[in-house]
């Protein structure tokens, strides 16, 4: 049970928390990426 009362748990809070970190995590890590990098900055020029 993620929620009671209406309101979310310690535990959910704990869910959302890890999702953000994995998410950022993979959005550096695409932004490190030589080859990303390059092919949005064609597209921002465009």
């Amino acid at each position: 049970m993620l929620r009671r009362d209406g309101y979310p748990t310690g535990l959910n809070d704990a869910f959302a928390y890890d999702g953000r970190i994995f998410e950022i995590l993979d959005q550096l890590e695409s932004v490190s990426d030589d080859c990303y990098r390059l092919m949005i900055g064609n597209r921002v020029r465009w």
